[in-house]
């Protein structure tokens, strides 16, 4: 059965619950917080010995994580389990958390719990997007990218499986209006996926046909319309996690090499090629814009290709000032 909750859940029910439970008939006074380290708790008993504690949800997660059973002995510390599923001598006491108590605890702090967990990633996304995202997308041949995107020029709309990957459908969701998001591929040259060691050599001749930018014109909705018509595992799937975008291009290259773009630009490419959607740095764009071909004649390209470097270059100054404004606090 999978679990849904961490360990370190258990850790904050017994920095909170201490004083229900006993060590060799003695009282827990206090708990210290090792904040996740081995071992995760100090307890001081009230003959005033502090002893080591580790707190694991069966007996055998402490073997499996290989921590020293030694140091514990040695101290005489003890472990807080929910299940002793398994032995680990007499020297090293193991005392049964009540689940019962446990899950009622959880209950009445599950709100304040999510809070805790949430407040720094709430703080970043408030902090972080007061400014427009660069996103990269891999458009395979293979998974019939390249026929969908065909498809979402005539509508201004981009969707991913209802069904895949949590860190796709995590990233997507974080698209907002007036981003810019890179269609980037097919790949040519190399076959699927390549080792970065192999990807980042001058003498790999892999390119990318084709590289379009555009503005995002409305962020992440859920939209279960048929738009796209699927094919194999994806048959009757209908992509619902969208964006909008307006299909005239903001920029449209052709032939970019690989080799010779920066180690970050390949780092961020490669991982587009296995991830299908990443952010991307601000200065990945602006090696393709170097290294790339004009994909069309069109006169406008260049001083839209001008005032996106500069956007681009304002974007990554104004992200580094937020964050570092953030870590100041």
């Amino acid at each position: 059965m999978e679990k849904w909750l961490k360990e370190r859940v258990l850790h904050r029910y017994v920095l909170e619950n201490y004083k229900k439970y006993t060590h060799n008939g003695m009282k827990i006074i206090q708990v210290k917080d090792n904040k996740d380290q081995y071992p995760d708790l100090f307890c001081i008993l009230e003959d005033g010995k502090e002893v080591p504690v580790e707190v694991e949800w069966k007996s055998s997660n402490f073997v499996q994580h290989g921590h020293d059973i030694n140091y514990l002995r040695e101290n005489q510390g003890f472990l807080f389990v929910c299940s002793k599923d398994q032995d680990l001598g007499y020297d090293v006491p193991q005392y049964l958390l009540q689940t019962d108590d446990f899950e009622k605890w959880f209950e009445s702090h599950a709100k304040e719990i999510a809070r805790d967990t949430l407040i720094e990633y709430k703080e970043e996304a408030k902090a972080e997007r007061v400014f427009p995202k660069l996103w990269f997308t891999y458009l395979s041949l293979k998974a019939g990218g390249i026929e969908h995107f065909e498809v979402s020029l005539k509508r201004g709309v981009w969707g991913v499986q209802e069904g895949y990957s949590g860190f796709v459908i995590n990233q997507i969701s974080s698209i907002q209006k007036r981003d810019i998001i890179a269609f980037i591929g097919p790949g040519r040259g190399f076959k699927g996926r390549v080792d970065l060691k192999t990807w980042s050599k001058r003498a790999f001749t892999g390119k990318f046909e084709r590289v379009r930018l555009y503005r995002v014109t409305r962020g992440y909705y859920f939209d279960r319309t048929h738009v796209w018509k699927g094919a194999g595992k994806w048959a009757n799937e209908t992509f619902p996690h969208r964006f909008d975008f307006n299909p005239h291009p903001i920029l449209d290259l052709k032939n970019v090499p690989i080799s010779k773009l920066s180690m970050t630009a390949k780092t961020e490419l490669h991982s587009m090629v296995y991830n299908n959607l990443i952010p991307a740095n601000p200065s990945s764009m602006i090696d393709l814009l170097f290294y790339g071909e004009p994909a069309t004649k069109d006169i406008e390209m260049l001083p839209r290709a001008q005032q996106l470097t500069l956007e681009l270059s304002q974007t990554s100054s104004q992200a580094s000032s937020v964050v570092s404004r953030h870590k100041a606090h």
